[in-house]
């Protein structure tokens, strides 16, 4: 599973994509950084074109 999220961020070109390939170093990178993680990754919900949650 790891590789097909690292392969979906890798080749994604939005500014959520870039928050999440960011908070995804952040937390599982060499030097972890949980706090600096959870903050990109809510960017990235910021940046979605869709809203979190809403119904299709």
């Amino acid at each position: 599973m790891t590789e097909a999220i690292e392969h979906t961020i890798a080749t994604a070109e939005t500014a959520a994509a870039e928050f999440v390939r960011d908070a995804w170093r952040q937390v599982y990178g060499r030097h972890p950084d949980p706090d600096a993680g959870y903050g990109d990754a809510v960017r990235a919900l910021g940046a979605s074109p869709t809203p979190a949650g809403a119904a299709e």
